[in-house]
């Protein structure tokens, strides 16, 4: 469950999510989030995206310059270009070469000079981008091999009073049935989920690294 085996995965499925998947031409390889008054799939593929927007432009003064830790082929980042009137500069980063290629081929066709991506595992980000308002990270913390560590990180990439948002699967309940525990089990095997944990662990981890819940 290492970021070698994540790396892997990504390169060897993201092609077959984008060619089979049903992403209604956004592009996002995460799941659909289906929150009241949703009710196309296209629109339910972008609200984790939108809730990112939401959370930037709640920011005094809204986020200008943001960082995708876990960016995919660049969906979220390219509809925070579209729709946050306050973007200036957005990085996002992959530990998936074949990702990353893809991100750039996008940035290239959209012709925006604002948005950079590189291969990097979010666990060592903190070394090269200092100084973001925001770091969000869909449906990618539960694949850090080192929770700690990845919120240690993006808290060394956000400046003083940035924000983190973290769209992600959680352990609703921390104790459960012997039989439910396998079954989490098998599907963190599967899915290569190491730190897809109880809530309340995940809080603590971010607390420590001095980031608090709002």
């Amino acid at each position: 469950w290492d970021s070698t085996a994540v790396r892997d995965y990504y390169n060897a499925n993201t092609r077959r999510f984008l060619r089979w998947g049903k992403d209604q031409g956004t592009y996002n390889i995460h799941g659909a989030l289906w929150p009241p008054g949703i009710t196309r799939l296209d629109k339910a593929l972008e609200y984790a995206n939108e809730l990112v927007r939401k959370t930037a432009i709640g920011m005094a003064p809204p986020a200008a310059s943001l960082l995708d830790l876990g960016c995919g082929v660049g969906s979220g980042l390219i509809y925070l270009s579209r729709y946050l009137k306050s973007f200036q500069k957005g990085y996002g980063i992959s530990i998936s070469p074949v990702q990353i290629d893809i991100a750039l081929d996008r940035a290239k066709s959209a012709k925006d000079p604002r948005l950079h991506f590189a291969v990097m595992d979010f666990l060592e980000v903190g070394a090269y981008i200092k100084q973001m308002d925001l770091a969000f990270s869909i449906e990618a913390f539960a694949h850090a091999s080192d929770p700690g560590r990845f919120f240690q990180q993006a808290a060394m990439a956000l400046r003083p009073g940035g924000k983190l948002a973290l769209i992600d699967d959680t352990q609703v309940r921390e104790h459960l049935h012997p039989k439910e525990e396998r079954l989490l089990q098998t599907y963190r095997q599967h899915w290569l989920l190491p730190s897809m944990l109880p809530e309340s662990s995940v809080l603590g981890l971010a607390e420590a690294n001095s980031l608090a819940l709002e």
